[in-house]
């Protein structure tokens, strides 16, 4: 389990495979977790959302899975589609001056919004080993294939996103 994703469907069904209603339940009720993820891996609301919409359109339809393994494939799809969006668009899209808060912010929601400009301030390798590495526990070479890069290349991607991003467990925290 990732620390994005803490929802698990149950099985409802004598197959032993997620169906499409399955798959919906599984969007709604974690809807915020896959948002996230797609956001932080696109890095813009808007292709946040159309990778959202093809990852639940592609589950809905697509291969049946295990109920088991039914959130792993989820959140495989959402990454998979926001891979190919973030090539599709090389180069534009980091969200033009993303500002982090000033000194002395206090609520939780504004800590919130630190953490999130936080990671969508990172350049787009960066966010993406970030997010797949640190926040999804992907494996360094599982990371280094989907990204097509070398394994050196992601370990330097997320030792300067991990400079970047000062408090690490005020991420983890919005995200649990």
């Amino acid at each position: 389990m990732t620390c994005l994703n803490e929802h698990r469907i149950k099985v409802n069904s004598n197959s032993g495979f997620a169906a499409g209603e399955d798959f919906c339940k599984l969007f709604m009720e974690d809807m915020e977790g896959l948002y996230l993820l797609s956001l932080f891996l696109t890095g813009n609301h808007d292709n946040a959302k159309q990778c959202f919409l093809a990852g639940l359109d592609e589950c809905i339809s697509g291969i049946s899975v295990l109920h088991e393994w039914a959130d792993f494939w989820a959140r495989h799809v959402i990454v998979r589609h926001a891979l190919r969006i973030t090539a599709q668009h090389a180069g534009s899209l980091r969200p033009p001056g993303v500002e982090l808060a000033g000194e002395g912010v206090v609520s939780e929601t504004s800590l919130q919004h630190i953490a999130l400009a936080r990671v969508l301030a990172l350049e787009d390798l960066e966010r993406s080993v970030f997010v797949l590495s640190i926040l999804e526990d992907y494996s360094t070479q599982t990371c280094a294939f989907l990204l097509a890069v070398s394994q050196k290349e992601v370990l330097e991607a997320r030792a300067r996103a991990l400079q970047h991003i000062a408090d690490f467990d005020l991420v983890r925290a919005m995200l649990a």
